[in-house]
């Protein structure tokens, strides 16, 4: 019996589950800040593979979609900022797309979409809770508008999941 509580308490600690949010759970509402947009589409990338570029407006559909989920999600609010309980704000860093697959003619097939943000909560009064650069994982697109404006809805619905989860349950 020793063995078996031992076993299951080293494998409880050691998974890492934390039932703690990112932020203290008496707070309910948040205002979120628009985000801005701080890709630096001059410098230049070394691999051929990957294309730095800039999407107009992406700030704005990143700081809509997040304001979004978490309305779903209902935990945290969404306000105003003189009623919130914290606030975040944020910037796009960067809007990369790298090459998967390449057609005969050595033109992109596919490719994936990769955003990264900067993401602080502070409190009312100011005192920072946490900062932390956040990217999203999907965002896989075959050529053609559709595909690459349904891509880019992935990837932002994706990075502002993360952000709601590292905002709620700090995994």
């Amino acid at each position: 019996m020793k063995r078996f509580l031992f076993i299951f308490v080293l494998f409880i600690y050691g998974c890492g589950y934390t039932t703690r949010p990112g932020v203290a759970p008496d707070f309910k509402t948040i205002y979120i800040e628009p985000f801005t947009n701080s890709i630096d589409i001059t410098s230049e990338r070394t691999n051929i593979r990957h294309h730095r570029t800039s999407i107009a407006g992406i700030e704005v559909l990143v700081t809509k979609n997040i304001e979004d989920v978490l309305k779903r999600d209902g935990r945290l609010r969404p306000v105003k900022k003189d009623q919130a309980d914290v606030i975040m704000t944020g910037s796009v860093l960067s809007f990369n797309r790298e090459a998967l697959r390449y057609n005969p003619d050595g033109t992109i097939r596919e490719s994936r979409i990769h955003i990264t943000t900067q993401v602080a909560i502070r409190t009312k009064l100011g005192e920072t809770l946490w900062t932390e650069n956040i990217s999203n994982r999907l965002g896989s697109t075959f050529a053609g508008a559709t595909t690459d404006i349904s891509a880019l809805n992935s990837a932002i619905q994706d990075l502002s999941i993360k952000i709601r989860n590292r905002l709620l349950e700090d995994w």
